[in-house]
């Protein structure tokens, strides 16, 4: 179990104990009951009650009734679907939900109107606390995450309400990306794997082999990852623009499992074991969820109103976890959702954060873990991309890794490096609030130090060789590479496309375990003075609040004092200049990797 530190130094402990000493109720002056936690951008006028459930429920309020139960969330009167469908799959996992929703909590015994929600802050479990008063209507209805089944159930609302908290407010969680939640709410590490070609909807566009992508979709719910879907906007229509098959456009769903159906002449058996190759008369089927609920019923084949569905028995319905197709989930063959949805997220777990003995679980995890928090600061280490002057790339931060086998072993070491940028809220808070302007396109880029180069203050392209690098910016949060490397010194460069661009980040580097090996990693090209910062104050123009945004970690790394700016005479290679890619915004916004091909496991995790 990990360690949770006390989100903005809110004790739940402490204050819960204090509370049932006094006898009052929980009062979070820290996320008050006002517009300003629903809202710092664009109020909409929405006429906004707070209550608690024991004054808008109808029957007495739960927190959890008797188990969770994930289909039951429901999207309310906010872009979150992203969010809703990356609790959906949480909640799948008891192993997961166990720690990130703490079972033992009660609105009826030692009940204080505190409740506590975990989260994973960029390399720090974070514990936030939050009161229960709620967002409701003139009807009492619910503005936001709902359970739609049984309206006494609170987990949903106060889950949501928690990590409105961690994003400053619910405005904030109004579009996004599902993989970023999944990656905060495990600690996880993202893979994306697109489907077709961005911006062409020619059928003929499909880069995804099916049967390489089953196999990885069953890898990964044998390992416990998290997996989510989604569907691109296309032919001009806008977001969540609901199709004739009952699937949404610019939409994210949930992937709750994977699932093979012997067809045999029309009686259907539920294969047991995918170890071998799947025989001719295997039917490939995914579980899926709408976090809209069965808003509108998907219509293909294995859809609810099938005679597919309709020809199962009883029994093999409830061996596939579902009696009935509904609350939002629903089967689709694994070559209608190939066709159907344009890509695939899979968060990798690290399965011991969650369990004191991964054994218990079935699952081998054994890696080595390194973590660095950095900056890109104007005028000292913000290179950017290098377009404008290609030297100025070298000036990025850079990270040196040292991989040593035991007794000269020649193995390749599977490795995958992370790299997060950490100032997606606090880019909403300055800029107009909307996900579309809360990322900077960043890079990740790997280099082997070549035979022969010593240990340097800053290294430059002569003493590099190239091992991977991103084709293109990517608009995202999170980018990570998976890579086998042999034994040597590696050089980590994160950069920002533009230059002079400011922000901090997280590097994480996994190393696989299983081998005896000598990891070090050295970090250089920062001033002692400038240290990566624990919390930061911004002002919000909109009406001059600031607002302390908690970037989740303890402790503040030492970095050596070795930045030296010695780049104004480095020759550049003729054929290395023209192979650099002149980015625009177009290609920045709406890059997929490599060559247009599917990422793979050994590849690119995008």
């Amino acid at each position: 179990m990990p360690n949770f530190k006390p989100y903005l130094d809110q004790n739940y402990d402490s204050i819960k104990q204090s509370l049932l000493s006094s006898g009052e109720l929980f009062n979070d002056e820290q996320f008050p009951a006002d517009i300003s936690s629903v809202y710092k951008k664009r109020n909409n006028n929405k006429q906004i009650f707070w209550k608690r459930p024991n004054e808008f429920c109808e029957n007495q309020p739960v927190f959890i009734h008797e188990h969770i139960e994930p289909n039951d969330l429901d999207q309310g009167s906010i872009g979150n679907c992203w969010v809703i469908s990356a609790m959906a799959a949480v909640a799948s996992v008891p192993d997961y939900s166990q720690v990130v929703i703490p079972p033992d909590q009660s609105f009826e015994q030692n009940y204080a109107g505190i409740f506590r929600f975990r989260f994973w802050r960029y390399g720090q479990w974070v514990e936030v606390v939050v009161d229960d008063r709620l967002p409701v209507d003139e009807h009492n209805r619910l503005w936001f995450c709902h359970n739609k089944k049984d309206s006494n159930e609170m987990f949903g609302p106060l889950f949501e309400k928690a990590y409105a908290k961690l994003n400053l407010c619910y405005e904030f969680l109004d579009g996004g990306d599902t993989v970023d939640a999944l990656v905060d709410m495990t600690g996880g590490v993202h893979e994306r794997f697109r489907f077709r070609k961005r911006n062409n909807d020619d059928a003929s566009s499909r880069i995804v082999d099916a049967d390489s992508l089953w196999k990885i979709i069953f890898q990964s719910f044998s390992e416990k990852s998290l997996v989510g879907a989604t569907i691109d906007v296309r032919d001009g229509r806008g977001d969540e623009y609901s199709q004739d098959n009952g699937l949404t456009l610019g939409h994210a769903y949930s992937v709750l499992n994977a699932y093979e159906i012997l067809d045999n002449d029309g009686e259907y058996k539920l294969r047991e074991s995918a170890d071998e190759e799947s025989p001719e008369n295997s039917i490939k089927l995914l579980k899926i969820r709408n976090p809209w609920g069965q808003a509108k019923s998907y219509t293909g084949k294995w859809g609810p109103k099938s005679s597919e569905w309709q020809s199962l028995s009883a029994e093999l319905k409830h061996s596939l976890g579902m009696n009935d197709q509904s609350d939002g989930q629903f089967l689709i063959m694994l070559s209608e959702f190939v066709k159907e949805f344009d890509g695939l997220d899979v968060v990798h777990v690290d399965m011991n954060t969650f369990s004191s003995d991964s054994a218990e679980m079935g699952v081998k995890y054994d890696w080595i873990v390194k973590q660095m928090n950095g900056q890109w600061i104007s005028g000292l280490n913000a290179g950017g991309c290098g377009n404008e002057r290609f030297e100025d790339f070298w000036k990025n931060p850079q990270h040196l890794i040292s991989l040593k086998l035991q007794n000269d072993q020649d193995n390749l070491v599977s490795t995958i490096i992370s790299l997060i940028h950490k100032d997606q809220t606090k880019r909403r808070l300055e800029r107009d609030g909307s996900y579309e302007q809360s990322n900077e396109p960043i890079n990740c880029s790997v280099y082997r130090k070549k035979d022969g180069v010593g240990s340097k203050k800053k290294y430059i392209y002569s003493d590099l060789d190239e091992v991977f690098s991103h084709h293109f910016y990517l608009s995202q949060r999170e980018v990570s590479v998976k890579l086998d490397l042999a034994p040597g010194e590696y050089v980590i460069i994160p950069s920002l496309f533009n230059k002079d661009a400011e922000g901090s980040y997280l590097l994480r580097v996994f190393i696989e375990g299983g081998l005896s090996k000598d990891v070090t990693i050295r970090s250089f090209d920062l001033d002692k003075k400038k240290k990566p910062k624990v919390a930061e104050q911004v002002k919000n123009e909109e009406n001059g609040e600031i607002q302390t945004i908690d970037f989740g970690f303890d402790q503040e790394e030492e970095y050596e004092d070795e930045y030296e700016n010695n780049y104004e005479d480095v020759e550049i290679p003729e054929e290395f200049k023209a192979n650099r890619k002149n980015y625009d915004q177009y290609l920045i916004q709406d890059a997929i990797g490599p060559g247009g091909q599917i990422v793979s496991r050994a590849c690119l995790i995008m």
